[in-house]
């Protein structure tokens, strides 16, 4: 029996400090220190309570004041809204076990049987406990919706069904002699199953949002990537310009330090007009700015490793495209041949892009060298990147394009060159 009522106290401790992690904020503490706070929280109050066995106005006490200064040394936040949580904490402990045991002392006295029994007393202090969570649990929702965040119907469920269904199950493992005991039992077996797909289906939709936020965080790095594409591509544009109106009075200053015998002036200044221009050479120029864009910017960075891109494009000028989904799906192809390429030696380091539209339909074909050998399973081509967490998320953003499309998508990895080959139809702005 004090080996549950131990466990039931940890149980308590631990629903205590994620309360409070909900409340307040957390000051800037280490976590060995936060553990220590806590541990010594728990170890002087079961001491104190269980061992010196004061009168309950003294365990009001040494809990009012150990929990207070558990929040003082760990949580931001007023000396009364602290003071607050650590009264109701304490009530609403006292209140449920005093209204568990209450009702349980008149039901025994009904049923002409004792009340007093350690099994009967352990199933009380369970009970209890699982009340008093099921009443924290519905605090914190409506303290939820008080914040105007959204709760659904399920938290509402899950606050109170696990919680009370959890108290039948104890019944039926511990008070097995009751009058009731078949039908306690028959309950249990049922609410456990239930119990068991509510958690199923808690777990998948933790999982679902867990992949909705990486996403989400994967597209918001992606956009403020774009955004740095064209905040460069601006410049970039901006200083041919700016060379191109300046060359009449560029050619004088190369004539005037010819005429000068200034070679060394006239050779540096050559070769700075040189690598200005050498940054003209664009790898797209089909006339439809956002593929241009785009293409030429991914050139530009993968310069940076050494990698050339050679492009094969027939795009209609004037041909509009969702740039988002664009950007997404061949931003992401060209972001995994970049790395795959990066790794060959340099004399391989081609990327090869081709892109054929004709107002409805549009295919993209990329294609890249790699090393190594590309891990095939069950679900299709796996990661060979460090960062496994990112694992899937641009392949899925661009199954999801292809899917909006009704596309086809082939990929090929034979010879040490991966291609993929992507169709899809009706992609033009105007034909929808």
């Amino acid at each position: 029996m004090k080996a549950v009522l131990l466990i039931l106290d940890i149980f308590t401790v631990l629903i205590q400090k994620t309360v409070c992690e909900k409340l307040f904020l957390r000051k800037n503490k280490t976590n060995v220190f936060e553990a220590a706070v806590w541990m010594s929280f728990f170890m002087l109050s079961d001491f104190l309570t269980y061992i010196l066995i004061p009168s309950v106005f003294a365990n009001a006490v040494i809990f009012c004041v150990l929990f207070s200064v558990v929040l003082l040394l760990l949580y931001e936040g007023s000396l009364k809204r602290k003071i607050m949580i650590t009264v109701f904490m304490y009530f609403l402990g006292m209140g449920t076990e005093f209204v568990v045991y209450l009702t349980a002392d008149l039901v025994a006295a009904d049923a002409d049987t004792g009340f007093g029994t350690d099994h009967e007393r352990l199933l009380c202090a369970i009970v209890s406990r699982l009340i008093w969570f099921a009443i924290i649990k519905v605090t914190l929702l409506i303290w939820k919706e008080y914040r105007d965040a959204k709760v659904s119907l399920t938290d509402w469920g899950e606050a109170l069904f696990v919680p009370v269904s959890s108290v039948f199950i104890a019944a039926a493992v511990i008070n097995t002699e009751g009058r009731y005991g078949e039908w306690i039992r028959l309950l249990a077996a049922c609410l456990i199953i239930i119990v068991n797909i509510f958690t199923f289906y808690l777990y998948d939709r933790t999982q679902e949002n867990a992949v909705a936020a990486a996403q989400k965080e994967y597209l918001k790095r992606q956009s403020e990537h774009y955004a740095r594409m064209n905040e460069e591509i601006g410049r970039y544009w901006l200083e041919i310009r700016s060379f191109k109106h300046d060359l009449k009075q560029r050619y004088l200053l190369e004539q005037n330090y010819l005429q000068q015998g200034n070679y060394e002036k006239l050779k540096s200044y050559y070769e700075e007009s040189l690598d200005i221009l050498k940054k003209d050479y664009l790898v797209a120029h089909t006339g439809n700015v956002c593929i241009d864009n785009l293409i030429n910017y991914k050139a530009m960075t993968a310069e940076k490793s050494k990698i050339t891109i050679k492009t094969d494009l027939k795009v209609p000028y004037n041909m509009q495209f969702n740039e988002e989904d664009l950007y997404s799906l061949t931003g992401n192809l060209l972001d995994n041949a970049i790395e795959a390429a990066q790794e060959v030696i340099d004399e391989e380091k081609t990327i090869i892009v081709k892109i054929r539209a004709d107002y409805r339909n549009l295919l993209l074909v990329v294609s890249n060298p790699y090393n190594g050998e590309r891990i095939i399973d069950e679900t299709g081509y796996g990661t060979v990147k460090k960062n496994k967490k990112e694992h899937g998320i641009g392949l899925k953003i661009i199954e999801g394009i292809v899917k909006k499309y009704k596309g086809e998508i082939t990929i090929d990895s034979s010879g040490h060159w991966f291609h993929v080959k992507i169709l899809l139809y009706d992609v033009e702005l105007n034909s929808k």
